[in-house]
């Protein structure tokens, strides 16, 4: 299916429930990183010295929310790369 084939599909009331139904039990890679970190705190603590402090899932999830500041230039030259790469690869195709 095309998104114009959803859009003229899917109407206002249907977008405003999934809306809904994404607040309560978002489907995104949050649930994902959960899985993983519960993972990863098994492998370590199965691996882990002895005596040594337990693992939790959350010393293995990302720390998300405001990103630390970042230097203006450091932004740029990472933006140049980026730029660089898009254009190496509009040029190789």
């Amino acid at each position: 299916m095309t998104i114009r084939e959803a859009q003229e599909r899917v109407s206002l009331g249907e977008l405003r429930s999934w809306k809904a139904f994404y607040r309560i039990s978002p489907w995104d890679g949050l649930r994902g990183d959960h899985l993983v970190a519960m993972l990863a705190s098994l492998i370590a603590n199965v691996n882990r010295g002895k005596g040594s402090r337990a693992f939790s899932a959350e010393d293995f999830l990302p720390k998300w929310g405001t990103p630390a500041p970042q230097d203006p230039q450091a932004m740029e030259n990472l933006f140049r790369a980026f730029v660089g790469m898009h254009n190496k690869a509009v040029e190789g195709s």
